[in-house]
């Protein structure tokens, strides 16, 4: 009889470690499971705020370098303008 409850206590000790290790492991599966989720969405966040950053920086640039082609056109429109000014001038002097 003593052995029957030696065996019986065996087993039920032996259930409740393995009951314990299937709590443990869905437990250790819940957690990886959630903290992946959640690192995955505050990733998708710091991506779409350097995407952004870029995005800002990029448009800066393309400003920048519309309005240094805009003062590079002046520049030659004025160049010109003088330019067909003296023309006009020696020419002007040379025909006179």
């Amino acid at each position: 009889m003593v052995q029957r409850v030696s065996g019986n206590l065996d087993l039920l000790t032996d259930n409740i470690y393995s009951r314990m290790d299937k709590l443990e492991n869905s437990l250790e599966n819940k957690l990886v499971h959630k903290m992946a989720g959640v690192i995955a969405k505050r990733m998708n966040t710091e991506m779409k705020n350097l995407r952004k950053e870029c995005d800002d920086k990029i448009q800066d640039l393309k400003r920048d370098f519309h309005q240094d082609i805009a003062d590079i056109e002046a520049k030659i429109n004025s160049i010109s303008d003088v330019t067909q000014n003296n023309v006009h001038s020696v020419v002007s002097n040379f025909t006179a």
